[in-house]
């Protein structure tokens, strides 16, 4: 599918979505100078976040650097992708975020991994503008 849309819009800083049925959503920040011509290519990317009728479904990986909850840099576009449909959907009230780790360690170090992990992605949703209630 390809798409171009011409938009005339005001100077300064502007925000941008594009989104189609099956593609992740893409969101930009834009500064644009009053009366300049401005181009941006976008690619959509298949989804990689889905809401069924009782849960969300992710079908990918959050990854984080070995026995630490740093969340790795090629995971932000996905937690970016989760944060658009968040926002897209202010009917959810209420999400869950679960925190895993691998078994290597003992299970209370897993455990406060696990939840500190969790922690990282709730920070992260709440960076991107998700809110923390």
């Amino acid at each position: 599918m390809d798409g171009i849309a011409l938009l005339t819009p005001d100077g300064g800083q502007n925000t941008l979505q594009v989104s189609a049925d099956g593609y992740a959503p893409v969101r930009r920040s834009l500064n644009i100078e009053a009366g300049k011509e401005t181009s941006l290519v976008l690619v959509l990317a298949p989804a990689r976040v889905a809401i069924t009728a009782d849960r969300i479904v992710i079908s990918d990986k959050v990854f984080f650097e070995t026995g630490s909850e740093a969340i790795l840099a090629p995971s932000f576009a996905l937690l970016d992708e989760v944060a658009l449909l968040l926002l897209d959907h202010p009917d959810l009230e209420r999400i869950e975020v679960q925190g895993h780790t691998d078994d290597v360690g003992s299970a209370a170090a897993n455990k406060a991994l696990s939840t500190a992990r969790a922690k990282s992605v709730v920070d992260h949703l709440v960076s991107a503008g998700v809110p923390a209630d």
